[in-house]
């Protein structure tokens, strides 16, 4: 996304990276990769409404030098197509998302940002739990019921996995990077997701990767690049979509042999702070009950 007019003493033709939130992390990964940012300059621009970032036009001096195209696959794609060069390289790329670890995921309507939290502290919903707290249920008869109750609302996941891979393999196909058998056979090894939308930095690593092939083939530069150690060296060993994660349910990890699972590992809060399986749920569960009680009461 571009914050002002192109200097007129940078001489980078522009690679415009257009999608949700791992297109954001792709344009900064790139522009801190030395081998492209010696030749290039990635742009960001959002396909969705930012929850900090005010999308603007990009200014018609840098989409008349654009080079690159990398559009990630959604139903309305970059607007600003037609003002970019006919012989613009345009590459075609997936949205990285994994239902199967979330199988109850949804938008989470007790979630309340701030000024200082525009994403709120929970952004991702539960729909076990919000149907609790539809129900009127107290917040600790809640709590007890979703630690202990998988047997009585648990989701079919052999059919959702079913239902995954359909809809993966019709992502890939409409487009130029194909990303999703990555993923399918990974999953059960390899931590690929922290939320069902923000990926782990090792997937990160293997999709910027293909979209710098893709985007220059034949370029050594492009297929020698070391993208890892550039995440790890300005992010961390997180990756710059790593702030904060989602608690992936045991029944879940234990249907699906997730060898890297870990019941006890700590899950990050976008306020900073870092809690266990048991602690992010009980705090859920009771923001979830007095922001409902207040809406039923306003």
């Amino acid at each position: 996304m571009a914050k002002s007019a192109r200097a007129k003493s940078d001489p980078r033709p522009t690679v415009v990276v257009y999608g949700n939130c791992q297109a954001d992390a792709t344009a900064s990964i790139f522009n801190r990769d030395p081998g492209f940012s010696e030749r290039f300059r990635a742009i960001f621009f959002p396909g969705y409404d930012h929850p900090t970032k005010k999308a603007e036009h990009i200014p018609r001096e840098d989409l008349a030098a654009c080079a690159v195209l990398l559009e990630q696959h959604d139903q309305v794609g970059f607007t600003q197509r037609d003002l970019l060069p006919p012989d613009v390289r345009v590459v075609k790329f997936p949205s990285l998302d994994f239902n199967l670890f979330w199988p109850f995921n949804t938008v989470n309507p007790f979630n309340s940002a701030d000024p200082g939290k525009p994403i709120g502290l929970f952004p991702y919903g539960d729909r076990v739990i919000i149907g609790c707290v539809k129900k009127g249920m107290q917040a600790d008869e809640i709590f007890d019921y979703y630690m202990s109750g998988w047997d009585e609302y648990k989701v079919d996941l052999h059919r959702l996995a079913a239902l995954e891979t359909a809809r993966i393999a019709s992502r890939d196909a409409r487009s130029n990077v194909k990303l999703g058998a990555l993923i399918l056979q990974h999953f059960h090894t390899q931590r690929l997701f922290w939320t069902v939308n923000h990926p782990t930095a090792d997937l990160l690593t293997d999709m910027t990767g293909r979209l710098l092939t893709a985007a220059f083939p034949n370029q050594a530069w492009a297929q020698q690049a070391h993208l890892r150690e550039t995440i790890l060296a300005y992010f961390s060993p997180l990756g710059p979509l790593g702030s904060i994660d989602v608690p992936i349910h045991p029944g879940v990890a234990a249907h699906l042999k997730l060898s890297w699972y870990d019941f006890d590992e700590k899950h990050r809060l976008s306020d900073g702070r870092a809690v266990s399986y048991g602690e992010y749920f009980h705090e859920m569960i009771k923001v979830s009950v007095e922001r409902h009680a207040e809406g039923s009461t306003s």
